[in-house]
């Protein structure tokens, strides 16, 4: 395991005061629209108040992001990105945003993949990703995740 693999215990450290901070939505971008529809059911159930916008296609998101950052919405508190997408995968959305000046203040991306693999792990790391998460298997897994995203919030913003 790598200090860039998640486990929920651990999810409010690799967070950090960023996300506390940030008041923008949390954003996914997943080709699958059967997990984008998991998502959006398990966020409605948990109880994180942040907006949350999905996307289909690595392409969507910059295409928002760029026009996010020229017209002063407020960019993700954190970036969920699915790894296997067709066209632009999240490796290369996560290459792009890093390489874009108007990306410094995306505080948080996390990798939310099918993949546990070292390799895809390394290279998550290395690309600038603050976490990498398989994606569970239990949908309660995902509602405590983004609970655990609410806690974080809070505990952060107390210890201030």
């Amino acid at each position: 395991m790598t200090d860039l693999m998640i486990n929920l215990e651990n999810f409010p450290e690799i967070i950090g005061k960023e996300f506390a901070s940030s008041t923008g939505p949390v954003v996914v971008v997943d080709d699958d629209p059967q997990q984008r529809q998991i998502l959006g059911a398990c966020y409605r159930k948990s109880n994180c108040s942040r907006d949350i916008i999905f996307f289909k296609s690595g392409e969507e998101f910059l295409d928002w992001a760029g026009h996010a950052s020229t017209s002063k919405e407020s960019m993700p508190s954190i970036l969920l990105l699915d790894i296997n997408m067709p066209e632009l995968d999240g490796f290369e959305v996560l290459q792009l945003l890093r390489q874009e000046a108007s990306s410094i203040h995306l505080p948080n991306v996390v990798m939310l993949t099918t993949s546990s693999f070292q390799d895809d792990i390394d290279r998550a790391k290395g690309l600038g990703a603050n976490g990498f998460w398989p994606k569970p298997m239990a949908i309660k897994d995902y509602i405590t995740f983004f609970n655990t995203l609410n806690l974080a919030t809070v505990a952060i913003a107390t210890d201030s």
